[in-house]
């Protein structure tokens, strides 16, 4: 889903990354684009207007509430647990270093104290 339709279809000279895009809020549109792909009919651009043409925004009353804190999030790490200890060490050590300048050749840290 994406606002910049055109970039994504290579209308804008770029490449194409997309058969179809979905425009604004999906939610009524998704069984729509699926049963189009299905039959072989899909189109380029999906966008969630009504039937005078006007934009609609999909209900929120309908989801249901998370409990967010009752769900184990660790499900959703996808850093490997063999590269955890370094990923602490290199945001430990981002506490004490900034960025002060990058190139395509070479990044350059300071010292955060100094580079403010």
């Amino acid at each position: 889903m994406t606002e910049l339709a055109d970039e994504a279809l290579g209308r804008d000279g770029g490449p194409r990354h997309a058969d179809a895009v979905a425009l604004g809020e999906a939610d009524e549109t998704w069984p729509l684009i699926v049963n189009d792909a299905v039959r072989g009919k899909l189109k380029e651009i999906y966008a969630p207007v009504d039937e005078a043409g006007k934009e609609c925004k999909p209900s929120l009353q309908a989801y249901p509430v998370i409990p967010w804190q009752s769900i184990n999030l660790d499900q959703f790490n996808l850093v490997p647990k063999p590269a955890t200890p370094l990923l602490n060490r290199v945001w430990r050590a981002g506490e004490h270093f900034a960025l002060s300048r990058w190139s395509r050749d070479a990044v350059v840290l300071t010292a955060a104290s100094s580079a403010r």
